[in-house]
């Protein structure tokens, strides 16, 4: 349902309440929907489609009830009435991306109101998540409420997700599609200098200069200056390409994507325990390099980020780690060589309940200047 032909707002947020106006339903509850148009980017709001005469209104607190806002512009190129963007309002709603965005960056779902632009790149990222959460919602409410958004969404989202699995199955990538295989916080494979190196990709944005137009990941690596270890931050840039490119001529791809993926994880590993052995990072006979122990035991040195535990603070109970434990979209799609990428690096994962120490440490690898860390926990 929509909320009826009421004031609507001149902005994308900081709607004003009319004056006198009882509200029937706390701010976002109403299971409607209010939809506002816009000629184009210097126009104001409106609840009539842009091709009607309109005037500039401001939103009025019968909109504020609603439980979603839909904005719809032109598109630039078709000219035709496209999705803005939606703006969640309902606080059913928020409580369920809270599940949904935990441990997803600039994600803030207590905001009063939450806005998503198309085409919903966190969406997209968190997709089999929020599609879990959704089918498995009892909550007749908290269903209905959902009902209104989860629609417009699947049908912004699954068509980019169609079109990553075709040129995936077909080991290959667009420029324009490359956001679809770089999900934040996954492991991605680098050779810089002459040498192997996996990192954590932090984001990934496109950009464009005078020598043309690039997609930039910004990574972090777990780094030694001699004394002590820290994150480094890295950036990686791929430069526009026409038509399609092999995955793995990139020059930066998704880690479990290595053709020679176990023999890389292999090497590396073995680099690594050198490298600790040539620190001396030892403890009870058995090499400790964890993220706790150095939060504990190492104070980051000028230039290295502290190196903080994250998978406690993600995963506190049995549903969390259920939703944990569902993959992103790139590793949906690539699910036979994301499992032997997990299988090879299951082999050097410590866990402390058969050894009677702390669990989960995960493994450390080197790289040009000192180790990565690969966590044992399962990337989003």
């Amino acid at each position: 349902m929509e909320c009826g032909q009421r004031r609507t707002d001149s902005g994308q947020s900081g709607m004003s309440l009319e004056p006198d106006y009882n509200p029937d339903f706390n701010l976002g509850m109403r299971t409607e929907v209010q939809q506002l148009y816009r000629s184009d980017d210097r126009s104001p709001w409106n609840d009539s489609p842009p091709d009607k005469s309109v005037v500039n209104l401001e939103a009025g607190s019968y909109a504020q009830e609603c439980a979603l806002i839909i904005r719809r512009e032109p598109h630039p190129i078709t000219k035709q009435v496209a999705l803005h963007s939606i703006t969640i309002q309902s606080p059913l709603i928020k409580k369920v991306l809270d599940n949904t965005f935990k441990g997803f960056d600039g994600i803030n779902t207590d905001l009063k109101q939450l806005t998503f632009k198309t085409p919903f790149h966190s969406f997209y990222y968190r997709w089999h998540r929020f599609e879990k959460i959704y089918e498995d919602e009892q909550d007749e409410e908290v269903r209905d409420h959902l009902d209104l958004l989860y629609p417009i969404v699947r049908e912004e989202v699954m068509p980019h997700i169609e079109t990553m699995n075709d040129l995936t199955m077909n080991r290959v990538i667009t420029f324009d599609y490359l956001w679809t295989i770089f999900a934040p916080g996954i492991e991605v494979y680098t050779n810089i200098d002459g040498q192997d190196r996996f990192m954590e990709l932090i984001d990934s944005r496109y950009g464009a200069n005078m020598g043309g137009e690039f997609f930039t990941l910004e990574c972090r690596y777990i780094d030694c200056n001699g004394s002590s270890f820290g994150y480094v931050s890295n950036s990686v840039d791929i430069d526009k390409f026409e038509g399609v490119i092999k995955l793995t001529d990139l020059d930066v791809f998704p880690s479990h994507l290595h053709p020679d993926v176990e023999r890389l994880v292999d090497r590396l590993h073995a680099r690594g325990e050198r490298f600790e052995q040539l620190n001396a990072f030892h403890h009870m006979s058995r090499i400790i390099i964890d993220p706790h122990t150095f939060n504990i035991y190492s104070t980051p040195s000028p230039g290295l980020g502290s190196i903080k535990s994250e998978t406690e603070s993600q995963v506190n109970s049995a549903e969390d780690q259920l939703l944990f434990d569902v993959p992103n979209v790139i590793y949906r799609a690539t699910s036979q060589a994301y499992q032997i990428y997990r299988d090879s690096l299951g082999k050097y994962e410590k866990h402390g309940k058969d050894d009677g120490e702390d669990g989960g440490k995960p493994t450390v690898y080197l790289n040009v200047q000192g180790p990565c860390l690969i966590s044992n926990q399962r990337k989003y």
